[in-house]
């Protein structure tokens, strides 16, 4: 069985690591505190596939870089559209709804189809929208009478 390696700190004797909490010359554990001095190391689990539709994004918007500027107040959207000159202005549109009780009727769930509102998406976005990984079921427990 593995341990983990804690730092601790003995107001006797100062830092120290160990798995225990032991002060190696012995003092009392009324003297030892746990201390937090490294940032755990942490890496995503599914890296290049975040990184991949990041990079999707960008294409999309025409841009190398989503790096927002701190100092300007200014999103990488903004910086782009400084750059070309272009005025990107987003429209909030109705979207149909499938009518009410429609699951109970029996009746399939309506698909959304962007081209019945006049919308085609690129083919950049269809291609990743088929690469975004589908649902899978996580059976915790199992409950039974």
């Amino acid at each position: 069985m593995s341990r983990i390696l804690k730092e601790w700190r003995c107001a006797g004797h100062g830092a120290f690591e160990n798995t225990t909490g032991q002060c190696p010359r012995g003092c009392s554990p009324l003297f030892v505190t746990r201390e937090i001095r490294t940032a755990p190391a942490y890496e995503r689990p599914n890296k290049k596939f975040v990184d991949s539709q990041l990079k999707l994004i960008a294409q999309d918007y025409g841009v190398t870089d989503l790096q927002n500027d701190a100092k300007g107040n200014l999103s990488a959207l903004q910086i782009a559209q400084n750059k070309k000159n272009v005025e990107y202005k987003p429209e909030w549109i109705g979207i149909p709804h499938a009518p009410a009780g429609f699951s109970k009727s029996g009746d399939a769930a309506p698909v959304f189809e962007p081209s019945s509102l006049g919308m085609t998406p690129s083919p950049q976005a269809t291609k990743a929208m088929k690469a975004l990984p589908k649902p899978k079921p996580h059976i915790v427990g199992v409950y039974r009478e």
